[in-house]
């Protein structure tokens, strides 16, 4: 039995993914650095993100990343306007029926306290968590090992609502039940094929619970 849902947060909570990247593109850009049409680092941990894109000059990485900061400071995410329309029904019912819900993102925490903040949804979660706070990024398991020991449960008793690989290779390393969100757009479609099941819409997380 499902005892807590665990949630990523961009590209299943939010549709964030491609605004990030877009937005990433668009402050490379004007520093000179052309990164292409497909350019897609959806899942990947901040300090991946930037070493990725920079690989060999840490330096010169290190600049770009600080300037990025001020430049997101212009550019803020909607997250209100992001938010999936399913996310408020899902969690309100998860509460309803006394299954436990944490958020585990890659995302640095300061970003998932402004999500929680803006959208009114902090006390929707029992726990939430950084990739920023563990030793290891997805898809190290270790962010999921975290969340379920702070519910006070077992990895069989949770199930990871994921979209990215690299998430979903995490909630699999971490014991738990995983499922994908299937992507929002057609532009923006991810490999997911290791995840042992996939649902069309965040509600759809319901229906797996008694499974």
């Amino acid at each position: 039995m499902i005892r807590a849902v665990l949630f990523d947060l961009d590209g299943v909570l939010v549709d964030s993914e491609r605004f990030y990247n877009r937005r990433r593109a668009t402050y490379l850009a004007t520093q000179g650095i052309d990164v292409g049409p497909g350019f897609d680092l959806s899942g990947y941990a901040e300090e991946d993100i930037w070493r990725t894109i920079v690989p060999d000059d840490p330096v010169r990485r290190q600049e770009l990343r600080e300037g990025y900061l001020v430049y997101q400071k212009d550019h803020p995410s909607p997250f209100v306007e992001l938010l999936n329309p399913d996310a408020r029904e899902l969690l309100a019912a998860l509460a309803a029926r006394g299954v436990k819900r944490a958020l585990a993102s890659s995302s640095p925490r300061p970003l998932i306290d402004q999500f929680l903040d803006e959208t009114g949804l902090r006390d929707s979660f029992d726990f939430a968590i950084s990739g920023e706070q563990c030793p290891a990024p997805k898809p190290s398991p270790e962010i999921y090992l975290r969340a379920i020991a702070e519910l006070g449960l077992t990895p069989a008793e949770c199930l990871v609502v994921e979209d990215s690989p690299l998430g979903i290779a995490a909630g699999l390393a971490a014991g738990a039940h995983v499922v994908a969100l299937a992507q929002y757009n057609d532009d923006h479609r991810l490999d997911q094929s290791a995840a042992p099941r996939v649902v069309a819409r965040l509600i759809d997380v319901l229906d797996l619970l008694d499974d």
